[in-house]
């Protein structure tokens, strides 16, 4: 039996932290398959920041969603 598909409550709590938009202030290379590459001026939108500095997004110009250091980018508006 297939599993059901169902908005977990889990996934919107933190909705007033999600979903931010960052401008990428330094370049970086990823250096597995779960990290993306990010060129100065990339905007991410960032899902999630993590304490331990690596933050979860997707590079709106290239379309890959990974790790990147949040510490490379910036809050924008």
């Amino acid at each position: 039996e297939p599993a059901r598909k169902e908005a977990l409550p889990e996934q919107s709590v933190n909705d007033a932290q999600a979903a931010c938009k960052a401008k990428v202030m330094f370049e970086f290379t990823a250096g597995n398959d779960e990290e993306i590459d990010l060129f100065v001026g990339d905007l991410v939108i960032v899902e999630y920041q993590s304490p331990t500095g690596w933050w979860v997004g997707t590079n709106v110009r290239t379309g890959q969603m990974g790790l990147f250091p949040g510490s490379f980018v910036e809050p924008s508006k």
